[in-house]
């Protein structure tokens, strides 16, 4: 495991500032990208630096975070890409019952 410079993307803080970490790279470039539209207005969001552990696996813990990320995810895509899938598993039936339709 080492220490490695990483760029935050933040998403939308509105008028109270940098908002919340919804991605992490390894590459500012990476981290501009997941930032692109997610800033306030639906401009691009800010991207700071900051440190990761890196555990050799594909997954980088941020030193002030206590779950992971991957590399150049970015993590409201995946959040929305999860939800759709899972969905995708329930029947008509299911739905409904759970107030979905």
């Amino acid at each position: 495991m080492n220490v490695v410079p990483v760029f935050k993307a933040h998403g939308d803080g509105g008028d109270r500032g940098i908002g919340p970490v919804v991605g992490v790279a390894t590459s500012e470039y990476k981290a501009r990208e997941i930032a692109r539209g997610k800033g306030f207005f639906g401009s691009d969001g800010s991207v700071t630096e900051g440190f990761a552990i890196d555990d050799g696996r594909g997954k980088l813990y941020l030193l002030e975070k206590t779950f992971p990320f991957v590399d150049g995810e970015d993590r409201v895509e995946a959040a929305r890409k999860a939800k759709a899938e899972a969905l995708a598993k329930l029947t008509d039936e299911d739905k409904r019952i759970l107030g979905l339709t």
